[in-house]
């Protein structure tokens, strides 16, 4: 009787531990980006690059 509690024991602890993994494996949903936020960040690094190119222009000049 005391095999049988054990095997049953250790059967559904194995389970739990394959039901826990497998929860940890699902992948998260995917973040939904809009255009307007996609454009933005464009306009931006856009923005960036050009206060870059006018420094290294004004650096050339002097």
């Amino acid at each position: 009787m005391q095999m049988i509690r054990f095997l049953t024991a250790f059967t559904l602890a194995a389970l739990a531990t394959a039901i826990a993994l497998d929860a940890g494996a699902t992948p998260p949903p995917r973040d939904i980006v809009t255009a307007e936020e996609i454009e933005t960040a464009v306009t931006e690094a856009q923005s960036q690059a050009n206060l870059t190119a006018d420094g290294r222009a004004l650096a050339r000049k002097d």
